[in-house]
């Protein structure tokens, strides 16, 4: 409600005083309602870390008080009269005039409730920085979220794994709030993946630990290196990958600026001549061996598996890359990328994850 309408309904009776917070002092402050000096200010996000059981005290460095976070969004229907005076002047701020009939009252926005001799020094000085220090923002935030869509779920058998460790990271899969997220999740599971066979292999070695410097010689490979490595081994069915490889097909302009404008060691389309061999293969969904035979990229199976396997390693690790370092000479990923993270890269990941969990001679590690 304006101020002017809390006053009129004031002086009619129709609001009361509630823990000395009077209507009648209604006013504006600087753009915001101010009644018995404090100032309601909608909070438009909060972050999920917060537990919103009861509201907050804000302080400043100093140990000044100067106001409330209150989590009033989800509080359902209250009983109005009930409220803390923070609460009743975010109510006040919230509420049309037709609710003030209703003894009960649901919020549509969380509030910060300060005390109006700070709200110069907040709007100058701490209002930008709220989501970092408070984890909560005044602005608005809409991201994209691309979703998958049914109408059935194809159930994969012999999947599972290997250990409780691995069984509690993919769960926690399930609970990524979006695509970015739940990319890095599983990315950081095939992490562990290559942890656990290097783990596994150590453990199979003689006595006389033959065989010892080549596992050690591939735990220090860099990043990269050990997704090939990993893809290699257990990820057998080439056709399968190409699949999924196809699937870059509808984001061509993104697919450019991620994996040659910002282009990186261990990329196998490096120049412009090889990108523009492949690329069409990859529209055309027929990313083959026939093809790159007569592309003159590969000329048997083992070359062109070996050169599906690195492309979809480097893809891989540059979307990963580009998610997880925001920095100068890096592709930036933004929520307009949501698509092309839920659809193709999450796509292409989960592939690795499932030959990987499902190959027999990866599933032999724990026999």
């Amino acid at each position: 409600m304006t101020p002017e309408e809390i006053s009129t309904l004031a002086a009619a009776g129709n609001l009361p005083q509630i823990e000395g917070v009077d209507p009648a002092t209604a006013q504006d402050l600087d753009g915001y309602l101010c009644v018995s000096d404090l100032v309601a200010i909608a909070v438009e996000v909060v972050s999920p870390m917060w537990n919103r059981a009861e509201d907050c005290e804000l302080k400043t460095s100093g140990g000044q008080s100067f106001g409330t976070l209150c989590f009033t969004k989800d509080l359902g229907r209250v009983d109005r009269d009930e409220l803390t005076q923070w609460r009743y002047a975010a109510y006040l701020a919230d509420s049309e005039v037709t609710d003030v009939t209703e003894a009960t009252y649901a919020f549509k926005r969380d509030y910060i409730v300060i005390d109006a001799s700070f709200l110069v020094s907040y709007l100058s000085e701490y209002r930008d920085g709220a989501p970092i220090w408070g984890g909560f923002s005044h602005e608005s935030y809409n991201p994209s979220y691309w979703s998958r869509s049914g109408p059935e779920i194809i159930a994969k058998k012999n999947i599972s794994p290997p250990t409780e460790v691995h069984a509690v990271n993919f769960a926690r899969l399930t609970a990524a709030g979006n695509n970015f997220e739940r990319y890095l999740r599983m990315y950081h599971c095939v992490e562990l993946l290559f942890d656990y066979v290097i783990f596994k292999k150590i453990k199979r070695l003689n006595d006389d630990l033959f065989g010892y410097a080549e596992v050690m010689k591939e735990n220090s490979r860099v990043e990269l290196d050990r997704l090939k490595i990993l893809i290699r081994e257990y990820c057998k069915d080439v056709d399968k990958l190409a699949d999924a490889l196809h699937g870059a097909a509808a984001f061509e302009v993104t697919c450019r600026e991620i994996f040659q404008t910002f282009s990186k060691d261990g990329n196998p389309l490096g120049d412009e001549a090889r990108w523009s061999k492949v690329w069409p293969f990859i529209l055309g969904q027929n990313l083959s061996l026939t093809n790159m035979r007569t592309a003159r990229i590969a000329n048997d199976a083992d070359v062109y598996g070996k050169f599906v396997i690195d492309l979809a390693a480097y893809w891989i690790y540059r979307v990963r890359c580009s998610i997880a370092h925001n920095r100068v000479g890096e592709f930036i990923i933004t929520d307009d990328h949501d698509e092309f993270v839920g659809k193709f890269a999450c796509s292409l990941l989960g592939t690795v994850l499932e030959q990987l969990l499902a190959d027999e001679d990866f599933r032999s590690l724990n026999a």
